[in-house]
């Protein structure tokens, strides 16, 4: 079959022309992103004046036919002529992965053309290029395919805002290519029929070759050692057994194929002496067809592109004459000139003759060069983008294989995978190997993203990026590329970069966009409409699903297509389910379609959903999927102002799917769900619809209370209010008022937030609404809870227990139960707390959508950790992190578990995490504004940089979260601050200060010593001794020893009491108080410190090696969990225990350690003076 438009003959199943463009069947219209070149020819007024019409017009048409055959020649497609100007596309009807590119290229061409000429006619062109989203089709009164769109007006502006001889470039042209193209900028330029200047760009010349791609070694290789390894085997048996080797590197565009050929061709230099050809198949704009290997050859006969015929042939001859000759024939010199002549020929230059002889000259030429460079040393010969290659080349690399054979020769053959289809080398089977790199493991591609990115990313960065690029090298490096340059992620914490809370869209590249429409292009007609329909049901989908839209009750008629796709690694298939091996690519073949064509196939998903056999109302997945695809539907149907074929009651099935969907994400505790259903709820609804109006505003602020958007959700709020009042609808008021003190609770204004919540229970009472009732009892508890005002709230949480029980609402009643067990909690009853959570919990059980009980589970994370249940509070707590994150949870819920998990690494030793979950938190609640959240981030966050070292920084936070505490009520908050203040304090030896913020916690009351009052003690002890108080501190250490025995604080309180008892004189009484410490499974920082006082007590006791040992495994300990000022703090205690015990290095090992500690900013610490007392030494000693 032939082209109609062209002639040209047409691969089997092609839906466009590859010479052409021109479309073989007819398509409906589309979305591209295409970029438009105006070209319009100045000065023909003047020739007018002193021509005949005719020869004007045969001047035009000589022009215009050149200009076209430029177009052509770049890949695009004349849109039209008009009169004296030309408009042309690139990237529509068929797109390449470089259309802007190509665009500017044929720009700068043309003008280069029209120059030649420009003298003799004084006819000049303009030039305008822009890039950007177009609609393109055929127009249904003639028929022509064209392009419509502001892209394309754009274009035409910037064509008459240029010079004569100029091109002028859009932004998105200009981002798309200011990698190839030399460019000056223009700056803003107003144009005709836009509101805002357009910043603009003017095109000088191209930078490198087409098809060229930045390569970019900023990180390591990484996934691909086995190919490495395959391949660095092949060069070692090629170099040592002399026998020529090819490597086809194969795979799709992007994923490392050059770059690990660079890898061995480095390797093959510094470890076997190799000398390195390189040549590249260009996909246009070259018209020696010998240009991969001729570039090689060039390079190695050190030929520039500029030089002329005669520097050409010299250094040729020149190259040629270094070179050893093997032959010893006495016609060298003849033979020398005719290789000479050859590589003339292959370089493009004129070399005489026939053009038969010519060719076979060349090929010749090519084989001696290269044979006789092996025979100097062995040789890398890397060929990229085969796939490209004119027949002629694939044959020249088959004889030159051949003829070097028996040589040490490895050509590393760079080409996609289609490549296979046209050609198979002829050499043997044992000296042939094929690689195909698939893209990066999960591992692999969060490694280039480390690496790319200098630190580690938020887990949701590093979601996005593996998600969309699909373990595409390429596509990661350009996504982390373009973030940066926009400015959408930076570091947020320490080590952590994340998206920017006022980031942007997060919009694809141009460059990834271009390459996907391309292979989007290549498609049959069968596959395109198959991964058309897989985009619109989403990133995954079933294949029943799938097989529904093709109007099939199977999934066999498609099957054979999407294995097709498999094939072509644009989808995955396992388990009945296909899924986009990139966002990327759905994102691309979703746009590609019109709005109108999306309304239908959403309409036509959402009934092949319906009808699939399993569907049910308590399926929250497809819930959640009907809802998207009607709600979708009925927005693009009224986008485009209706739609043939599509049911007008397509509208009242989107909101009724739309509000099930809504409830559903509310009761499952899904807040960003929730608040997107009932926004596109809001969106649909008509201006008479106030009921469902007033739902969707007060169930959207539910959703965005939690989400701590607390502006949005009192506006909301208070419209369902407003409305309330004025429709006389006092549930409905009842309700505003719950949702507007929900919004005050969340943003610290308790008072405020209970008023609201006593008026909202009256009105509720009065309706009769026991539901209503019951949820603004249990808010309102919490309010007076976090209010610190705990007395009303239990009676408040029986109430409403009491009526959940009633109405038989299992959700609100685990929810409450929840409430006592927190309740619980906050006062310190670790055991009534642990019973309510039990018991919540088993209501849950019950309940028939899961998320409401992450709550309790959260909680019950808590408890394992205050039980000194670490690890298994660890566990819980991340597994719930990962769900949260994963369902949109709460962001309030996530910071409060980061805060756990912060405690949990502290715990374990693992101080790093430690500090960087605590950063992670006080992130979270800082972008709520949650200040009680901040001051929970903030304290254990101080915390722990004390104990890593960072002395200054440690203070610096303490005091912003004694400032936070400023400005919260809740006066137990206090207990809470004062008590990590002073665990601060005395870990640096700053006994006063120490002392001074426990009277800060001990002024609100007595603290039960199972909830904090443990290490408030342990704290009050420990500054009491450096004080020099060891007498008292004693006194008060026996007064609470016996209670504490039983809580989870007693190993950091036996270490406490251990020192008072060296300090006392009595070291077997300490050693035995620190061996119980040490068996007791405390805090790993907790056994650096006891293995400290075990070391003095034997110091004491006069046993040399077991003190020796107790410090050498507190170092170890402190070193392991990166507690670097507890270990310079053990390798102190070590120096004077050596002292004592009169060891020759002691003098050197404490000024050591003195160092250290002035190193840290910590000088006089109260430890030196704890550790000289329980030596027994003076206080000035």
């Amino acid at each position: 079959m032939n082209c109609s438009s062209c002639g040209a003959e047409l691969p089997a199943d092609a839906r466009y022309c590859p010479a052409c463009g021109a479309a073989v069947a007819t398509r409906g219209d589309e979305r591209r992103v295409a970029t438009a070149v105006f070209a319009d020819l100045v000065g023909f007024t003047s020739l007018g004046e002193q021509m005949d019409p005719e020869n004007v017009k045969n001047l035009v048409d000589s022009y215009f036919e050149r200009l076209v055959a430029v177009v052509n020649q770049f890949g695009g497609r004349v849109d039209k002529i008009i009169g004296d100007a030309i408009v042309a596309l690139f990237g529509a009807p068929v797109a390449h992965e470089d259309d802007a590119e190509r665009a500017v290229r044929a720009a700068l061409e043309m003008q280069s053309l029209m120059s030649q000429d420009s003298d003799r006619s004084g006819v000049r062109m303009r030039v305008g290029v822009n890039t950007g989203e177009v609609l393109v089709g055929a127009m249904k009164a003639g028929g022509d395919y064209t392009a419509m769109g502001d892209a394309i007006n754009v274009a035409s502006r910037l064509e008459s805002a240029a010079k004569p001889g100029e091109v002028l470039v859009g932004p998105d042209t200009y981002l798309a290519t200011h990698h190839v193209i030399h460019y000056e900028s223009v700056g803003p330029l107003t144009v005709k029929g836009r509101s805002e200047p357009v910043d603009t760009w003017r095109a000088l010349s191209p930078a490198t070759l087409p098809g060229s791609k930045p390569h970019s070694h900023r990180a390591p290789m990484v996934g691909r050692e086995i190919e490495f390894g395959l391949l660095s085997q092949v060069a070692e048996t090629s170099v040592k057994k002399s026998r020529a080797y090819m490597a086809m590197i194969l795979g799709e565009a992007g994923v490392g194929k050059t770059r690990l050929a660079h890898e061995i061709a480095d390797m093959a230099v510094s470890e076997y002496g190799a000398q390195v050809l390189e040549g590249r198949c260009l996909p246009y704009g070259e018209a020696n067809i010998w240009w991969p290997i001729a570039s090689a050859l060039r390079g190695a006969c050190s030929v520039p592109d500029s030089a002329s015929d005669q520097e050409a042939l010299l250094r040729c001859q020149q190259f040629l004459q270094d070179l050893p000759d093997e032959s010893g024939r006495p016609d060298a010199s003849k033979e020398l000139s005719r290789t000479a002549s050859g590589l003339m020929y292959l370089m493009g230059y004129d070399a005489g003759g026939e053009s038969g002889r010519n060719r076979e000259s060349a090929i010749r030429a090519a084989q001696d060069l290269v044979s006789a460079l092996a025979r100097q040393s062995p040789v890398v010969f890397i060929v990229g983008e085969l796939q490209w290659a004119d027949d002629e080349v694939l044959e020249l690399i088959d004889n030159l294989l051949e003829r070097v054979k028996n040589q040490p020769v490895l050509m590393l053959a760079l080409a996609r995978t289609e490549i296979e289809e046209r050609w198979r080398p002829r050499l043997s089977g044992r000296n042939l190997l094929s690689v195909t790199l698939d893209t990066l493991d999960e591992g692999a591609a969060s490694a280039l993203v480390e690496s790319l990115l200098g630190a580690s990313p938020t887990d949701e960065l590093r979601s996005f990026l593996l998600s969309r690029s699909g373990g595409n090298p390429f596509f990661i490096e350009e996504l982390v590329a373009y973030l940066l340059e926009t400015g959408e992620i930076s570091e947020i914490a320490e080590g952590r970069i994340g998206f920017d809370l006022d980031s942007g869209s997060r919009e694809m590249p141009a460059t990834l966009r271009g390459l996907i429409s391309a292979r989007l292009d290549s498609l049959t007609d069968s596959e395109r409409s198959v991964i058309e329909a897989a985009s619109v049901i989403g990133r995954r989908g079933q294949m029943a699903h799938l097989g529904g839209m093709f109007g099939e009750t199977g999934t066999a008629d498609i099957g054979e297509t999407v294995d097709s796709l498999v094939a072509k690694e644009l989808l995955a298939r396992r388990n009945g389910e296909f899924e986009f091996r990139s966002d990327l690519t759905r994102e691309v073949a979703y746009e590609t379609l019109t709005k109108s064509e999306r309304a239908r196939r959403h309409t036509v998903a959402a009934r092949s959903l319906a009808e699939l056999p399993g569907i049910a109302g308590s399926d929250t997945g497809r819930t959640d999927q009907l809802a998207s695809h009607f709600g979708k539907a009925a927005l693009l149907t009224r986008d485009v102002g209706g739609l043939g074929g599509v049911s007008d009651d397509l509208r009242a099935e989107a909101l009724e799917w739309i509000e099930r969907a809504a409830l559903r994400a509310q009761e499952g505790e899904r807040s960003v769900d929730a608040e997107r259903h009932f926004t596109r709820m809001l969106e649909l609804l008509r201006g008479e619809e106030r009921a469902e109006r007033k739902r969707a505003l007060l169930g959207r602020s539910h959703a965005q209370a939690w989400l701590h958007r607390l502006d949005e959700a009192r506006r909301d709020a208070t419209e369902a209010l407003e409305m309330a009042r004025a429709d006389d609808d006092e549930a409905s008021v009842a309700a505003a008022l719950t949702a507007i003190g929900a919004a005050e609770r969340l943003g610290n204004n308790l008072r405020g937030a209970s008023q609201l919540f006593e008026e909202a229970v009256g009105l509720w009472k009065k309706v009769g609404d026991q539901s209503g009732e019951a949820e603004a009892l249990r808010a309102w508890a919490m309010t007076d809870l976090f209010a610190g005002n705990l007395e009303p709230v239990r009676w408040k949480l029986d109430r409403a227990i009491e009526i959940y029980r009633e109405i038989g609402d299992l959700r609100g009643e685990g929810l409450a139960l929840q409430s006592v067990a927190w309740a619980a909690f906050r006062a310190g009853d670790i055991e009534e707390s642990e019973n309510w959570v039990s018991r919540s919990l088993k209501v849950f059980e019950q309940v028939e959508v899961e998320g409401s009980e992450a709550w309790a589970l959260g909680l019950l994370a808590w408890l394992r950790y205050t039980q000194g249940r670490w690890r298994e509070a660890g566990d819980i707590a991340t597994d719930l992190l990962a769900r949260l994150k994963a369902e949109s949870g709460p962001p309030w819920a996530v910071g409060m578990i980061e805060i756990l998990l912060s405690q949990v690494a502290r715990a374990d030793g693992r101080i790093r995490d430690s500090i960087l979950e605590a950063r992670q938190a006080h992130t979270t609640f800082e972008s709520i504004g949650d200040q009680w959240g901040v001051l929970q981030a903030l304290l254990p966050l101080s915390v722990s940089l004390m104990q890593s070292g960072e002395p200054r920084e440690a203070i610096e936070v303490l005091g912003q979260a004694l400032e936070v505490l400023e400005g919260l009520t809740d006066p137990r908050l206090a207990v809470q601050a004062g008590v990590s203040a002073a665990a601060v304090h005395v870990m640096a030896g700053d006994a006063a200060s120490a002392l001074e913020s426990l009277e800060m916690a001990q002024e609100v009351g007595e603290i039960p010593l199972a909830s904090g009052g443990g290490e408030l003690k342990t704290a009050e002890v420990l500054a009491t001794l450096m004080a020099g108080e060891s007498g008292r501190a004693l006194e008060m250490a026996e007064l609470v020893r016996a209670e504490l025995e039983q809580t989870t604080a007693f190993p950091s309180f036996a270490t406490a009491l251990a020192f008072c008892h060296l300090v006392q004189g009595e070291p077997s009484l300490a050693k035995e108080l620190a061996e119980r410490s040490l068996g007791s499974g405390g805090w790993l920082t907790d056994q650096v410190r006891a293995q400290i006082a075990l070391g003095l007590a034997e110091t004491r006791l006069g046993n040399q090696a077991a003190a020796l040992e107790a410090f050498r495994v507190s170092a170890e300990l402190a070193a392991s969990a990166e507690a670097h000022l507890e270990w310079v703090k053990a390798r102190y205690a070590r120096a004077m225990a050596c002292e004592e015990l009169g060891l020759p290095d002691a003098d050197r090992l404490r000024s050591d350690a003195e160092a250290r500690l002035n190193e840290l900013g910590i000088s006089h610490c109260g430890w030196q003076a704890l550790y000289g007392a329980a030596l027994g030494r003076d206080a000035d000693a």
